[in-house]
């Protein structure tokens, strides 16, 4: 099974250039989708995705669908503002009209969009940050209140469940009124219960995230934080928690500290001590970002991303012993810039060192990529990963998830049969 396993890594480093095979962009290749090893990567129980962006969950080719095959969300003509979407309820202009008339009278083609809604697009005079957090402002309105915003998840949760991953926790922007807050986070929860309807063992829990950036009020994470205490409260799944963290975002290097949101996070904390700390740190190359060391300060249960780790070898010991796992997206990573040739990301290292991690997938629409499946397949072949820490990560986002003890134990079930099944047909 093993040598199977790496005959599977063989063959494709065969028939591959060693010049395309790191980058992600090899993932436009058609013929990559016919290895073995892709297939494999398909098939395989995943367990759980414990970092995925509510607004960018699905490929770009599903979210095109999506909108084409919403009337209800239109996408603006206007050459200033390309492809931006708004609700048709509120009325935005002439300059809108649905995506399957705006395709049909050739007013954007599906490359087009490939580019304006993906990182792909980002032109070479503008910061990548910038691009990526605008993409968020152009999908706006997929998270917006109503059946639109439901119908999205769903879709999402589903195409999950088709990768073979059974849990999922996403980060959700809860801002604004407690009202439109409760409205959005119902449209997501009853996401979820129908779903299951079809996918009886699908779990999904959600993390607000604040924002850090020095570009938005103080005022946004604190009522963001709000909402959340409320909703962790209001919202229960059988009685457990639905929502069940917090988390910062934003591009770090040019955001403030989580540092000075400690007293936020503690007030939080006592409102609602059920929810955990969940912080995006060490997402940098930077030597001298010591965001990882600030958030486990904060207790940090898990870190998003901890990219630079390596620049700190001090905290490493600490992270092992207090069993915080580092949520790695290697894909998102290299599309943001940290990581030319995914054969020097360090999470590899992380890995071997003993350091928890679980592979994730970020914003996997906006990197035009498949969730999860894709993050395997690049870190399997970068990384050289053998059977056994395959299944070791795949465990890993099960074991540092935000379920309870009964929910983990079911799915911890139901993951190593999923995996018996698997492998016995492999």
């Amino acid at each position: 099974m093993k040598k199977k396993f790496e005959q599977l890594k063989q063959d494709v480093w065969q028939n591959f250039s060693d010049n395309d095979l790191y980058i992600t962009s090899i993932l436009k290749s058609p013929k990559l989708y016919d290895t073995e090893l892709y297939k494999f990567c398909e098939a395989m129980p995943k367990g759980a995705d414990l970092h995925a962006h509510g607004g960018a969950m699905t490929p770009i080719r599903h979210l095109i669908d999506f909108v084409v095959n919403n009337e209800e969300l239109l996408i603006d003509t206007d050459p200033k503002h390309k492809g931006y979407l708004q609700l048709a309820n509120k009325n935005p202009g002439a300059s809108y009209m649905p995506l399957r008339q705006a395709l049909d009278e050739g007013m954007f083609t599906r490359e087009e969009l490939f580019n304006i809604w993906t990182l792909v697009g980002c032109p070479s005079n503008m910061d990548v940050w910038d691009w990526f957090q605008d993409l968020f402002v152009k999908h706006n309105d997929l998270n917006e209140i109503g059946p639109t915003c439901k119908d999205y998840f769903q879709n999402a949760f589903e195409y999950y469940c088709s990768q073979n991953i059974s849990h999922i926790e996403i980060r959700l922007f809860l801002k604004g009124s407690e009202s439109d807050a409760s409205k959005k986070a119902h449209c997501v929860f009853d996401a979820y219960i129908e779903t299951k309807k079809k996918y009886p063992n699908l779990t999904v829990r959600a993390i607000p995230v604040g924002l850090k950036s020095n570009v938005f009020d103080w005022d946004v994470t604190e009522e963001i934080y709000h909402n959340t205490v409320k909703m962790h409260h209001q919202i229960k799944d059988n009685g457990d928690d639905f929502f069940v963290g917090i988390d910062l975002v934003n591009e770090e290097d040019s955001s403030r500290s989580i540092s000075e949101f400690e007293n936020l996070i503690h007030k939080t904390l006592k409102k609602a001590p059920g929810l955990n700390v969940d912080l995006h740190a060490g997402e940098t190359t930077s030597q001298n970002n010591n965001e990882i060391k600030k958030a486990l300060h904060l207790d940090t249960k898990r870190i998003g991303h901890g990219l630079n780790l390596w620049a700190h070898p001090e905290l490493k010991n600490i992270i092992k012993n207090k069993g915080v796992c580092l949520e790695v997206c290697p894909i998102s990573n290299q599309s943001l810039g940290f990581c030319d040739d995914l054969r020097q990301h360090p999470a590899k290292d992380y890995l071997r060192e003993g350091i928890p991690i679980a592979l994730c997938s970020d914003d996997p629409t906006y990197q035009e990529n498949n969730s999860l499946t894709d993050d395997y397949f690049m870190a399997i072949l970068a990384w050289d990963l053998k059977l056994d820490e395959v299944v070791q990560l795949s465990s890993n986002s099960l074991k540092y998830s935000f379920l309870n003890r009964k929910n983990k134990n079911k799915q911890f079930e139901l993951w190593k049969n999923s995996w018996s099944n698997f492998l016995c047909g492999f």
